[in-house]
C-alpha cells in the first residue's frame, strides 16, 4: 500500500513538521501491537510515504474486520517524537479502496476535546492498495502436487559387518536395523502424499558383483532401467537383499545422487510433482565441495533433500586440513608446504601412503611413511612436516577420530578407509583398529 498525508499540524519551531506513520494491530485484549513503520519525510506537512509491503497475518492476525490503528508522528532527533493525531480502519476496509482513494480524517483526541472548533489535524489518503497471494508448500499438497520420494542408503565400510551385531545394517531378528529405522519413520510420512507408491531406491559406496566395481548410485532392486520399489516395505526388501549381494566400501559421496535426483525435478515448471531425497549416513561426506556444488545447483528446483545421520559420529563440518609438504624436500611442487601451515586442525584425518618415493625423483627418497596397519606410528622432527609423497600406488586413506592429547600424542580409532589406488590383492588392514600418531602442531 501506499499512503500520503495533507495539511498535518506543524510541530517544529524552526520548520513544519517530519512526519511518519505507526500500524498497530489490536489484540483480543484490547491492546495494539506495533506491526509496521513508516520511514520519515523531512520538513513537510504533505508528505507521500514510499509505498511498502506488509503480511495480512502481521496486520490483522487473518482476522479481515480486526481493528488496525494507524498513528501520525513529527519525528525529534532525541527519541520524543510528537503525537499528531490517529486513525483506524480494517483489513477489509482498506481493500475496498483498491479502485478507488479514500481520504482518512487524522484526529488528536486532546486537541479535540480542548478546542471547541478543531476539526482533524490533517487527512491520510490512501493512494493505492493490492493484495498478492503467496502460496505455501500445504497449499501445492491440497492443490494436488504429488510427492516424488527418492532413497539413498550409504554402503560404506564404515557401518561395520552386516553380519556383527556392532554394524548398523545388522539384520537382526529381533528388531530393524538403524538404517531401516530411519527409513521408515520418514518414508512412511510421505509416502501418503505419493500417489503410485513407487520410490526410486538407491545406495552408494559399495563393490557391485561379479567385477567389485565400486558404485555410488546403484538400483537397490538391480534394475537399472527401473529402479522403482513398492512402497516402503518393497524399499526395505531390497535393501536387505542388497545387503546380501553387494560388498560394504567406500567412500562416502552424495554428488552422483543429488544429481541424479536434480535432473529429474529440472523437468517440472508446473508446480505438479515435488521430489524429496532422502539419504541415510553414518559418518562425513568425502566430495563436500561437489556436494555443495550439487545443493546450489538445485536450490532452484522443485526439491528437498534430508540428510539423516545414524550411528554414534559426529556430524558437524569440519574443516579439511591440507597436506603438508616441507619445502624443498621431493614432492613439494606438487602441493602445498609447511609455510603458514600452524594451526592446522590436529583432529584431522591421517593419510598414510603405502610407496615412499616420489616419482619425479626417484634417488631421492621420501622421508619414511609406516606401512598401513591398525597399529601405526607416524614421526616427525619437531616444528617440521613430514614429507608426503604422491603415491605410485596403492594408497590407502583412514579416517581416524579421535582426541588432542598432552604433548605431541593423537589418539583415536579407526572409523572407515578405503583406496584411493586400490592394491593388486586384497587389503590386509580391513576392519576396525587403534591408531596412535606422534605429530607436531605444524600438522
Amino acid at each position: 500500500m501506499q499512503l500520503c498525508a495533507n495539511k498535518l499540524d506543524k510541530k517544529d519551531f524552526f520548520g513544519k513538521s517530519d512526519p511518519f506513520l505507526v500500524f498497530y494491530r489490536s489484540n483480543e485484549d484490547g491492546t495494539f501491537t506495533i506491526c509496521h513503520k513508516t520511514e520519515v519525510v523531512k520538513n513537510t506537512l504533505n508528505p507521500v510515504w514510499q509505498p511498502f509491503s506488509i503480511p495480512v497475518r502481521a496486520l490483522c492476525n487473518g482476522d479481515y474486520d480486526r481493528t488496525v490503528k494507524i498513528d501520525v508522528y513529527d519525528w525529534d532527533r532525541d527519541g520524543s517524537h510528537d503525537f499528531i493525531g490517529e486513525f483506524t480502519t480494517s483489513y477489509r476496509e482498506l481493500s475496498k479502496a483498491q479502485n478507488q482513494f479514500t481520504v482518512y480524517e487524522v484526529l488528536n483526541p486532546r486537541k479535540k476535546c480542548k478546542k471547541k472548533k478543531y476539526v482533524n489535524s490533517g487527512t491520510v489518503t490512501l493512494l493505492s492498495f493490492s493484495v498478492d497471494s503467496e502460496f505455501t508448500f500445504v497449499d501445492y499438497i491440497r492443490g494436488g502436487t504429488q510427492l516424488n520420494f527418492t532413497v539413498a542408503i550409504d554402503f560404506t565400510a564404515s557401518n561395520g559387518n552386516p553380519l556383527q551385531p556392532t554394524s548398523l545394517h545388522y539384520m537382526s531378528p529381533y528388531q530393524l536395523s538403524a538404517y531401516a529405522m530411519a527409513l521408515k519413520a520418514v518414508g512412511e510420512i510421505i509416502q501418503d502424499y505419493d500417489s503410485d507408491k513407487l520410490f526410486p531406491a538407491y545406495g552408494f559406496g559399495a563393490k557391485l558383483p561379479p567385477e567389485g566395481r565400486i558404485s555410488h548410485q546403484f538400483p537397490l532392486n538391480n534394475n537399472d532401467e527401473d529402479p522403482n520399489c513398492a512402497g516402503i516395505e518393497g524399499v526395505l526388501e531390497s535393501y536387505f537383499q542388497s545387503l546380501r549381494t553387494v560388498q560394504l566400501y567406500g567412500p562416502t559421496y552424495f554428488a552422483p545422487v543429488i544429481n541424479q535426483v536434480a535432473r529429474a525435478a529440472a523437468k517440472i515448471s508446473d508446480g505438479s510433482q515435488y521430489y524429496v531425497l532422502l539419504i541415510i549416513t553414518d559418518g562425513v561426506i568425502s566430495d563436500m565441495t561437489q556436494t555443495k556444488e550439487a545443493i546450489v545447483s538445485a536450490s532452484s528446483l522443485p526439491m528437498s533433500i534430508i540428510i539423516v545421520g545414524v550411528g554414534p559420529a559426529m556430524f558437524e563440518v569440519r574443516p579439511i586440513p591440507r597436506l603438508c609438504r616441507p619445502v624443498g624436500e621431493p614432492g613439494a611442487e606438487y602441493g602445498p608446504t609447511c609455510q603458514g601451515c600452524a594451526g592446522g586442525d590436529p583432529r584431522a584425518a591421517t593419510v598414510l601412503y603405502a610407496y615412499q618415493r616420489h616419482p619425479a625423483s626417484p634417488a631421492t627418497p621420501c622421508h619414511p611413511q609406516p606401512n598401513a596397519s591398525s597399529k601405526a606410528s607416524l614421526n616427525s622432527p619437531p616444528n617440521q612436516c613430514p614429507a608426503v609423497c604422491p603415491p605410485a600406488h596403492p594408497l590407502l586413506l583412514l579416517k581416524i577420530r579421535g582426541t588432542w592429547n598432552l604433548g605431541l600424542h593423537w589418539e583415536g580409532s579407526l572409523e572407515d578407509q578405503y583406496w584411493l589406488v586400490e592394491p593388486s590383492a586384497p587389503s590386509p588392514t580391513e576392519g576396525p583398529g587403534t591408531v596412535t600418531t606422534s605429530l607436531t602442531s605444524c600438522q
